[in-house]
């Protein structure tokens, strides 16, 4: 495995009042008149080619069990150049899928059945009276599930909101075999059923599964939100993400991303889904957005703030795409992004908040060749496993398929591991270090 990767820590601020988070971007500044967080804020937006928004727009596609989806304009897709992936794919050495001992979990609460809405409405706000003090009773990060003998190595599914019993038992064998402990998947709004025997199999092989409740944008989640969670919860899944990347007009249909508004739609979604004994994910911020993640995330939780929603956080985590581009494995603004996270987290709050990674990683294009792929990831995972920052759970790469495991969109094909044609080298060098 090697010795573990040495890098600079960022100390945030641990102060908190209403100059906190100044405090805490002038330590993210360096003493030799390097670039101030503030500065470094109007440059974000421009610092990569490319532009982190693919599950925004991804679900036009579907495999033949997968519902319809609504497909985004294409001209709001945001597309990733297409490098062709020719002459490094082998087979890898197969290896049988195990199962693990049992993941580390939270029971949910039994709690008395209320009235839900009917199927094909909208969800309704879960009133104040609804949520206990147990539901929102603080949790120690050391006390949100983690898998046994976690890593911190996640991938990310293949972008369908289902997939075929076979198709999940070949790519979970494979996520086996490069060591993750960690896998985001899909799940078309509240819907149930369509993913069972994928959290089965990922369980079975103590793996954590993490679902994202797949909208169309920022959009009501429609169906009963709660069941699916407490469906979900009992097959293992404890970790549940809305929204995606609403930092990002295509994820607002065209306006400008507004912070309220995603509050609007994640309270009480958020209070349904601690309701039903999961973990709310909050965030899932693009590093490119329309507008900049550090500052949409201060906003957001000064917003749950004002609003006296903090009690919330106590059972929520962050959903983090630290993506990386070019950028070296110690740049601020690449893997390690989420150290700026936690600092204007502890600037506002006074404590971290968990965080797990639900997409990110080194995608080949300009600047990144197979060789430097392989060297940032395997830096990153190699990171990971010595576990430095404890409120840092996993960094998932994007995508463990696609055509490979009934994924449509070709825009997707130079990211997946593996491929029609086999697993890539950057698929074959986790599998060794596995």
């Amino acid at each position: 495995m090697g010795e573990p990767l040495a890098v600079p820590l960022v100390t945030p601020s641990s102060a908190s009042g209403p100059n906190a988070l100044a405090d805490s971007s002038r330590a993210l500044g360096s003493a030799d008149g390097a670039p101030s967080f503030s500065s470094q804020l109007a440059e974000a937006v421009s610092a990569f080619s490319r532009r982190q928004s693919q599950t925004a727009f991804l679900l036009s596609q579907t495999v033949a069990e997968s519902r319809e989806l609504p497909t985004i304009d294409e001209q709001q897709r945001l597309l990733v150049s297409r490098n062709a992936a020719m002459g490094y794919c082998f087979v890898a050495p197969q290896t049988a899928a195990v199962p693990a001992p049992a993941l580390q979990t939270v029971p949910a609460r039994p709690k008395p059945q209320a009235q839900r809405p009917d199927p094909g409405t909208t969800t309704s706000k879960v009133d104040e009276a609804d949520l206990n003090a147990d539901d929102v009773a603080p949790l120690a990060i050391e006390q949100f599930p983690r898998p046994a003998n976690d890593n911190g190595r996640g991938v990310h599914w293949v972008p369908t909101t289902s997939s075929r019993p076979e198709v999940v038992d070949e790519l979970v064998s494979k996520a086996v075999q490069m060591g993750m402990k960690w896998v985001v998947f899909l799940n078309d709004g509240a819907s149930i059923g369509a993913n069972d025997y994928l959290v089965q199999r990922l369980t079975a092989n103590g793996i954590m599964p993490v679902l994202r409740v797949y909208t169309n944008g920022l959009q009501p989640i429609t169906g009963d939100l709660e069941a699916m969670v407490r469906h979900y919860k009992s097959l293992g899944v404890s970790y549940f993400q809305l929204y995606n990347e609403p930092n990002l007009k295509v994820e607002t249909g065209g306006q400008q991303p507004d912070v309220k508004r995603y509050l609007d739609l994640w309270i009480p979604a958020a209070k349904q889904v601690i309701a039903a004994g999961g973990l709310p994910g909050i965030g899932a911020l693009s590093p490119q957005g329309d507008v900049d993640d550090r500052q949409f995330l201060a906003e957001t939780l000064a917003e749950l703030q004002a609003r006296g929603e903090t009690r919330l956080l106590n059972r929520t985590w962050l959903a983090v795409h630290n993506y990386t581009g070019p950028r070296d494995f110690t740049d601020p603004d690449g893997f390690l992004r989420y150290r700026q996270y936690d600092a204007i987290i502890r600037s506002i709050l006074g404590h971290s908040l968990p965080m797990v990674g639900t997409e990110g990683g080194t995608q080949l294009g300009p600047g990144v060749t197979e060789e430097k792929q392989v060297q940032l990831m395997t830096q990153a995972y190699r990171y990971m496993e010595s576990h430095p920052d404890p409120y840092n759970f996993a960094y998932t790469y994007w995508i463990i398929a696609n055509e490979a495991g009934g994924g449509k969109d070709p825009a997707f094909s130079q990211h997946a591991l593996i491929r029609p044609d086999g697993p890539t080298a950057l698929a074959q060098a986790l599998t060794r270090l596995a």
